[in-house]
């Protein structure tokens, strides 16, 4: 009987013992658990690799690992995948050298955004025929050359060469100096009756990726008032993109934003060619004017980043940075660089003069540099002189690095602006065809030989001077500074 009862006593004391042992179990689950029930689930049976014999070690070590990995990589919404397909596809666009540059700074914390500038777009008469028969050749239709509103235009060829260099930058700027001033006037090709480009022109620079159009220069009242400048600017807004230079009122300057970074574009010119808008319309004609520089570049710097300003300034063909950009006739003697260097602006980029000029860094007033072109040259033109033809795009970084955003790296990229010498068709008509922009390391001898500059001297040049490839390469040599070229183009030089 005493052998029972221990038996049955010892029995007691296990069954206690388990009981007590499973509830403590149960209830010891670690703090940090709670951490995962806010954790997306995520579908072991797609996401296991722990068999598959390409998954890293990194995915099929631990299952420790496996969870914390899908904790951070969790499925984003529609829009975010939508968002990441579209800069996915754009950087891999992007040569490998940018993106290793832009990996080495995310690295670092820091964010870089790519900036292109590119000069003087003009459509001259050559340059629209040229698109309309290129598109008639295409579509087997034939030109109508009285009636340059309501025809098909092709100008792919003249861009083909420089697109995905345009698509690539996260901000790519272009000087518009043609308007597009709608049907109310016919189309123009000439300045000399005013220019009034045909819409598929400005179209296509919105196909090319071009966000920010400027549209201060002296041509910018070739309606003989703001009709044109202001169906210019709605006419990009309406496409998506920014026009500058119509100011309503001198408040309304415009500040782009890209990826938190924001750059105020403020942009001048020095005449309009004598035209004047109505006394009547309250349209803010943004001249050279100190006041008016000085307030709105104090307004940007209180709404931005940095402050780009576009200087539709200096003398045609003068390949010297001198001038008219050094002295302002119409409002003081002072200097407008050293104007602009005193209100602190970040880049000043130079237009107008339609032939390549220098380049440099200069120090501004708080002590930092602000990078300056004089003067890009022309994108696509009909000019005559092969002094017209060498251009340049501007390449610089905008580095966000913490508190401070600064611009680096601006590099000039040399290009030419090639066309051969047609059959003109219009009284207005060089004849010049086949406009193209080629980058300088593509160019060749042979084609400065076909060049339809050759049919007109330039009574600014000698014959030991005129349009060679060696000239041309001279002349780039000449007017760039080396540490502004790609090394490319200097190993050119020899």
């Amino acid at each position: 009987m005493k052998k029972v009862v221990t038996l049955l006593m010892t029995l007691f004391v296990v069954v206690v013992l388990t009981i007590a042992i499973a509830f403590v179990v149960k209830n010891e689950t670690p703090d940090n658990s709670y951490g995962d029930v806010s954790a997306p689930i995520t579908d072991v049976s797609t996401q296991d690799t722990s068999n598959d014999a390409n998954s890293t070690p990194e995915t099929s070590d631990e299952a420790s690992t496996e969870s914390s990995d899908r904790s951070e990589s969790p499925s984003l919404p529609p829009e975010q995948s939508k968002d990441e397909s579209k800069a996915e596809s754009k950087d891999e666009s992007k040569d490998e050298s940018k993106d290793e540059s832009k990996d080495e700074s995310n690295t670092s914390g820091k964010k870089v955004i790519s900036f292109l500038a590119c000069p003087d777009n003009i459509m001259h008469t050559s340059t629209l025929h040229d698109a309309l028969e290129k598109y008639a050749e295409k579509n087997g239709t034939s030109v109508k050359y009285s009636d340059l509103h309501n025809q098909g235009y092709d100008f792919d060829l003249m861009y083909k060469n420089v697109a995905k260099l345009i698509k690539e930058a996260d901000i790519s700027f272009i000087n518009v100096e043609t308007m597009i001033g709608g049907q109310s006037q016919a189309v123009s090709g000439s300045a000399s009756v005013g220019f009034n480009a045909p819409a598929a022109s400005g179209e296509k620079l919105v196909d090319l990726g071009f966000d920010i159009m400027n549209l201060a220069h002296n041509h910018m009242l070739d309606s003989a008032d703001s009709t044109y400048l202001k169906y210019c600017d709605k006419f990009f807004k309406n496409l998506g993109v920014t026009p500058i230079g119509y100011y309503p009122n001198e408040e309304d300057i415009v500040i782009y934003e890209h990826e938190g970074v924001k750059i105020a574009f403020l942009t001048y010119t020095e005449h309009t060619n004598g035209y004047t808008k109505h006394s009547s319309d309250k349209t803010v004609i943004p001249y050279m004017s100190y006041s008016l520089m000085k307030r709105q570049i104090k307004l940007a710097k209180e709404k931005a980043d940095l402050v780009f300003v576009v200087m539709h300034w200096g003398d045609e063909d003068n390949e010297t940075a001198t001038g008219q950009q050094f002295k302002d006739n119409y409002y003081s003697n002072e200097d407008h660089v050293d104007f602009l260097l005193s209100q602190n602006v970040d880049l000043i980029l130079g237009m107008h003069s339609h032939v390549l000029e220098t380049c440099e860094w200069r120090t501004r007033a708080d002590g930092k540099q602000t990078f300056i072109t004089y003067s890009l040259g022309n994108f696509i033109s009909g000019m005559n002189y092969g002094r017209n033809a060498p251009g340049a795009l501007l390449s610089l970084d905008i580095v966000k690095d913490g508190d401070k955003v600064y611009i680096e790296n601006p590099m000039l990229i040399p290009t030419v602006t090639h066309f051969t010498q047609g059959e003109a068709t219009t009284s207005r008509d060089t004849g010049y065809r086949d406009f193209q922009i080629y980058f300088l390391e593509d160019y060749s001898e042979e084609l400065a030989k076909e060049h339809g500059c050759h049919r007109k001297d330039d009574p600014k040049f000698s014959a030991s001077d005129r349009f060679t490839y060696e000239n041309i390469l001279k002349r780039f040599e000449k007017t760039i500074p080396e540490e502004f070229l790609p090394d490319y183009i200097v190993d050119l030089f020899g």
